[in-house]
């Protein structure tokens, strides 16, 4: 078994989200054990949506990192789908 943990961008595209869906199928599949899972970006909606994706999974114990840093994020996604979820979906990461 291999121990995993993620590194994402997730917000800025879907490709983390779905990198996600497959590592949970790999865990389900006892393949793999999640460790943690971080965020590079410097965006609040990013660790809820990385929480509400875990506890779809079942899996809301998976520890989430984040960078600390203000103010790194592309400039270009002024409302990604990580805003979208964090306001609809269960998260240790209330919106504020």
């Amino acid at each position: 078994m291999y121990h995993c943990i993620l590194d994402t961008d997730i917000g800025s595209d879907c490709d983390d989200a779905g990198a996600m869906g497959i590592l949970h199928q790999l865990a389900w599949r006892g393949e793999c054990h999640i460790l943690a899972v971080t965020h590079c970006l410097s965006r609040q909606s990013g660790p809820a949506c990385i929480d509400a994706i875990n506890r779809y999974y079942g899996r809301g114990d998976i520890p989430i990192g984040t960078l600390k840093l203000e103010g790194y994020y592309p400039r270009e996604i002024t409302d990604p789908y990580t805003d979208h979820i964090q306001r609809e979906f269960l998260s240790a990461y209330p919106p504020g």
